[in-house]
């Protein structure tokens, strides 16, 4: 399902990257490989996927780490789009993240009910309109929230540097990545932003700070149908979801040394 990269070639981006936890080749933990394929046979069944995000997020795992799987998102989200009675919340101007040539109507911003979705926004299409005055104060507000906030400023960072605009944030990066660090936790309990903290952990280059029992903790609380649900409360599983069974996927992926280096925000045709 998923073409694994050589072991030359993860042993040079562990060298790279200086992640001397990359497993490369024949070094791969069996149950994780078995955790990935199942997770990967959950969110390649159309029923598991609902709403725009859903196809955004699968996606950018279809690119990054090559499943095979995934390949037909792009004509299903077209699909969705064109069935869907749903109306537009706001969500949908993520769409750059699956097209490419999406363009932002300054104008919609305001219509998104949440304000770190306006905040990330703006970042993904930085390169099409700058930042509002105030951006870089109100990223840090969201810092001291934690949760989703401080995750999807972490995003936002990112996507500022993808898009090669200001502002420039290194310090903030950092600051972000040993926030994200701190709620990442081996400690028998498990919910969606701590998974989402620590795939965005490997997303900022930061891998290093995701405790190395991590992933071994994600295989215990993988459901039997190979997702994962939003939290698990004591030792009762609540139905599989499929936002923090793609980060889990991510996170397991990424352990394993099977990324690409693939950004989220897709390369226009053309582009260098």
């Amino acid at each position: 399902m998923i073409r694994a990269r050589s072991r030359t070639a993860c042993l040079l981006a562990a060298g790279v990257l200086g992640a001397a936890s990359l497993r490369c080749g024949h070094d791969r933990d069996p149950q994780i490989d078995a955790a990935i394929d199942r997770a990967i046979r959950f969110l390649a069944d159309p029923v598991h996927i609902y709403g725009h995000a859903g196809y955004y997020l699968v996606q950018f795992l279809h690119r990054r780490f090559d499943i095979e799987a995934f390949a037909d998102i792009p004509d299903r989200y077209r699909s969705f789009r064109l069935q869907s009675l749903l109306p537009a919340t706001g969500v949908d101007l993520f769409e750059r993240l699956i097209d490419p040539d999406a363009r932002l109507v300054r104008e919609r911003l305001p219509t998104v009910p949440h304000p770190v979705d306006r905040l990330t926004i703006e970042a993904l299409y930085c390169d099409q309109l700058p930042v509002s005055t105030g951006y870089e104060s109100r990223l840090r507000d969201m810092v001291s929230e934690g949760r989703y906030e401080l995750t999807h400023v972490a995003l936002a960072i990112a996507w500022l540097d993808e898009n090669r605009c200001g502002p420039r944030l290194p310090a903030l990066r950092a600051e972000v990545a040993e926030k994200m660090a701190a709620e990442v936790r081996v400690d028998g309990r498990l919910d969606d932003p701590e998974i989402e903290a620590a795939a965005f952990l490997y997303y900022l280059g930061r891998g290093e700070l995701v405790p190395r029992d991590f992933p071994a903790s994600l295989l215990q609380a993988q459901n039997a149908d190979g997702g994962w649900a939003e939290e698990w409360p004591g030792t009762d599983k609540p139905a599989s979801n499929w936002h923090p069974t793609a980060l889990a996927l991510w996170v397991l992926l990424e352990s394993e040394g099977r990324g690409n280096g693939a950004p989220m925000i897709p390369p226009r045709m053309g582009a260098h």
